[in-house]
């Protein structure tokens, strides 16, 4: 079954160091990339984007990566690296099990529980951060086994109880906080996992590792979740390829979304507009040409209008403003270094994927060190979900 090979991955850690200028440095922060004059090419493609190539080449990110190619061909060598099986389909389910999920979350986590292998009677479901447990209840029945739901939320735990009740026979909920409380898991136990966050997908993996449950089916999520300092690899070729890669630079694996509505992404791009507007006008008033970090603020900023905004941010820094000051000149060089950030940031953008695969491939290679089999494949399409890689540990006398 194993399909992750060291090779594969010492070729995409090499790649991802050798390219490590252009996705280390977040373009927003800077006036200009520190690799413009590396790689000058590539810097004035970029600026020559028209606005439609700008958002055709952000939504699909294998277009990216090819259109990087020929500018910087270690692209291709990232392209080679990124090559997963898949099959998409889903699982047979009555569909009044859908009840009370909604319709993306059902799609994604049929599709997941398409690809669980069988195991035979009397196994048990285990659900890790379940929430309701609906992947676990679906499973759990359509397998003809009990469910075990682990999920913190005392509020998640009671209505998921109350759901299970309807279609199973055997389930429980424990109500517990995993990356705090132990988890027993038996020999005959699938643990099943659909975006689990951060240390709750690392923890998950330290837990079954040193149990003799059989099966583990994992899609992880926000690798970044909890990471304090730079990130640590699991895996012995992890060690030995290790990226030093800090929270910034994990996070930059999962910002890719496609489920954003136009009104939300409107939003973003105002309110990233404002803060750059701020940035220029910072760098006036404080006579140093550095970024200066800022709060998080919703949204319903936005109805104080521009100005407002920058006023805003400007009190949460402490920074004066002088009477009378004409705004207008920042807010314009705010809306030009949007548009170059968004066409300046695609360079970085072009490797999220492949950051990603270094992640996912490091938890894989730490089972399969541990002598299990292992097996990564996309279990749905991009845009049901782009944290579609999906795991399959098994003990290799197991199944």
């Amino acid at each position: 079954m194993t399909n992750v090979h060291p090779s594969t991955f010492e070729q995409l850690s090499s790649t991802l160091a050798g390219l490590a200028p252009l996705w280390r440095e977040a373009a927003f922060y800077h006036r200009q990339p520190s690799w413009q004059e590396d790689y000058p090419d590539l810097y004035q493609g970029l600026l020559a984007l028209n606005d439609e190539e700008v958002a055709a080449l952000e939504s699909q990110p294998q277009a990216l990566m090819t259109w990087l190619a020929t500018y910087v061909p270690d692209m291709a060598l990232l392209q080679n690296c990124l090559q997963l099986p898949h099959t998409f389909q889903l699982l047979d389910v009555p569909v009044h099990q859908s009840v009370g999920v909604p319709g993306r979350k059902w799609t994604q986590l049929r599709a997941f529980a398409s690809h669980v292998p069988a195991l035979p009677a009397p196994a048990r479901v285990v659900d890790w951060c379940a929430g309701k447990g609906h992947l676990g209840r679906t499973l759990a029945a359509a397998q003809g086994h009990g469910l075990l739901a682990v999920e913190k939320d005392p509020q998640l735990c009671e209505a998921g109880q109350a759901l299970a009740n309807r279609w199973l026979s055997h389930s429980h909920f424990a109500c517990c906080d995993v990356l705090a409380e132990p988890v027993a898991f038996s020999a005959e136990d699938a643990v099943v996992a659909l975006h689990a966050c951060g240390d709750l997908h690392r923890t998950l993996l330290t837990r079954w590792l040193n149990s003799d449950a059989a099966l583990l089916v994992l899609a992880p999520c926000c690798y970044h979740k909890w990471l304090e300092g730079p990130y640590q690899p699991l895996s012995a070729a992890g060690r030995r390829n290790d990226l030093g890669l800090s929270a910034e630079d994990v996070h930059l694996a999962v910002q890719e979304t496609v489920t954003a509505a136009p009104r939300v992404a409107k939003q973003v791009a105002a309110l990233q507009t404002c803060r750059l507007a701020f940035d220029e006008l910072q760098r006036d008033l404080r006579n140093c040409d550095e970024y200066l970090p800022t709060p998080s603020l919703p949204y319903s900023v936005l109805q104080q209008g521009d100005a407002g905004v920058i006023r805003t941010l400007a009190r949460a820094k402490g920074i004066l403003l002088p009477d009378g000051l004409d705004l207008t000149p920042y807010l314009q060089r705010g809306q030009q270094r949007y548009a170059r950030v968004q066409r300046l940031q695609l360079a970085a953008h072009g490797v999220r994927r492949a950051l990603e695969m270094w992640l996912v491939m490091d938890l894989a290679l730490s089972l399969q060190e541990a002598g299990c089999e292992v097996r990564l494949q996309t279990f749905c399409a991009r845009d049901i979900s782009p944290r579609n890689i999906q795991l399959i540990a098994q003990r290799r006398n197991a199944g």
